[in-house]
């Protein structure tokens, strides 16, 4: 399957190059012990929980062109490491934070040393629920334009909301997400980027008390550039978490692209700490 930007021929400027082509993004949820890797979760914890973290991402392909049946990597590879923390505040709200940089980025043959876009959120209870039940938050996020215009990570600054709706059954845990995200319209050869609708739904299952495994599906509907195209990335990913008594936590997860879309690699691996 074909994945990243098809296109027949693409004229590249220094303009072209303010897109972001790394739609993957690490979920406070999931650093807090619930949710899966990029979708929120509604339960956030008691006042004065907090969490910190360290994510390494891999993807391979997320932006590649072709020219006739000749298929050129723009963004052949991202490696980066994303800084993570978050603070429950009062009991119905948790700030998070994610700061990516990026060490390894090959673009067009060349490597860089990059830092990324930096996201702010908050998840905001609206329903909770004890050991079991369902529940539903609003995540309200704040993008800042941290990343170099030249290294196809930064599409200027943005801002959405998200709807997330999970909870507990048992050893199942279940998660979903619908949103929207703002941000500027621009061109990328043909195809027109920009503001988007996000979604996605996970569902995770505890094996014992210390280990779960899951998986996500996740994507993104363009609404800058109509119904065709290619900026409607989507993905799926599996994954497995440790947690000790601690609190400390260990995960291991591997993903690709289910359909052709700017930032949806051939690949892409993670792990967090």
């Amino acid at each position: 399957m074909r994945s990243g930007l098809m296109l027949l021929s693409l004229v590249w400027s220094g303009a072209v190059m303010a897109q972001d082509a790394d739609t993957f993004d690490l979920s406070g949820g999931w650093y807090d012990g619930r949710g899966t890797l990029q979708l929120a979760h509604p339960k956030i914890g008691d006042h004065g929980d907090f969490y910190a973290g360290l994510g390494l991402v891999y993807a391979k392909d997320p932006l590649v062109k072709y020219l006739g049946e000749e298929r050129v990597p723009v963004v052949s590879t991202q490696f980066s490491t994303r800084v993570v923390g978050g603070y429950t505040i009062a009991g119905v709200a948790r700030i998070d934070l994610e700061v990516p940089l990026y060490p390894v980025l090959v673009v067009d043959g060349t490597s860089h040393f990059s830092l990324g876009n930096i996201r702010l959120s908050s998840t905001v209870e609206l329903l909770g629920y004890d050991e079991s039940g369902l529940g539903i938050a609003l995540v309200p996020l704040v993008i800042i334009p941290s990343a170099g215009r030249d290294t196809y990570l930064s599409n200027g600054p943005g801002g959405g909301l998200a709807l997330a709706v999970g909870g507990e059954v048992g050893p199942l845990g279940l998660t979903s997400n619908v949103g929207a995200i703002l941000s500027p319209a621009t061109d990328l050869g043909d195809t027109k980027l920009g503001s988007k609708v996000t979604f996605g739904a996970g569902l995770s299952y505890t094996v014992v008390e210390e280990f779960l495994i899951g998986a996500e599906v996740d994507g993104a509907l363009g609404v800058a550039g109509g119904v065709g195209g290619y900026q409607h990335p989507f993905e799926s990913h599996l994954f497995g978490v440790y947690s000790h008594e601690s609190g400390l936590m260990a995960s291991l997860g591997l993903g690709t692209a289910l359909s052709p879309g700017i930032g949806a690699p051939q690949v892409r691996a993670l792990a967090g700490i």
